[in-house]
């Protein structure tokens, strides 16, 4: 198949990558069982009213569950809050 407008892979590169892409998905947790994150947009359902209201209560619990913090954020980051 043809990628782009000047690059072209084979069928055999084609095949590993999607392979390798659902091996990652699939056996991902084990290779990086120590690492769990937390993005807000992501981990909070932004939609649903109850399940956003049950996310925000859980968030303790996993601050809790954390050894260490990381924030990034930038100047809109208060403009967004729940």
């Amino acid at each position: 198949p043809r990628i782009g407008h000047e690059s072209t892979c084979s069928l055999w590169e084609l095949l590993c990558g999607v392979i390798a892409g659902w091996a990652v998905y699939a056996f991902g947790h084990s290779l990086f069982r120590r690492h769990c994150f937390f993005f807000d947009c992501v981990s909070i359902c932004q939609y649903d009213p109850e399940v956003k209201a049950a996310g925000i209560r859980n968030i303790p619990a996993f601050l809790r569950a954390s050894r260490e913090m990381v924030v990034l954020w930038d100047e809109r980051y208060f403009t967004r809050l729940w």
